[in-house]
């Protein structure tokens, strides 16, 4: 069962996402594509974030923090079914377990990733 607090959490972010579409700003060339996932589980004062650090053994981003995301694959239909494919991937979440609230903007990172 989900806990109450992601319950309201859920209904404000939908509501707050309302029916906007996502945006791109003028980013110039992109090299790389990805999505991420904001994921929130319950935690003992509230819905926590979930970050995870980066293998320090990996060659691309080596011990960073971040939020589970990566490439699209050919496979996903959309960058939100790649996010939450990485998500369970790399965090072992069930796909089922995941209810998505909305679409942010997309941002060009000034990195390699």
């Amino acid at each position: 069962m989900i806990d109450t607090d992601l319950d309201a959490m859920a209904q404000w972010l939908k509501q707050a996402m309302g029916t906007r579409k996502p945006r791109l700003d003028d980013v110039g060339v992109v090299s790389r594509v990805a999505s991420v996932l904001l994921l929130f589980l319950p935690g003992p004062e509230g819905p926590e974030l979930v970050f995870e650090v980066r293998s320090g053994k990996l060659n691309w981003q080596p011990g960073e923090i971040s939020f589970p995301g990566g490439s699209r694959e050919s496979g996903d239909r959309n960058f939100a079914e790649a996010a939450v494919r990485e998500a369970m991937e790399e965090l072992g979440v069930r796909p089922g377990d995941i209810r998505l609230c909305g679409t942010l903007d997309f941002f060009a990172a000034h990195n390699t990733f």
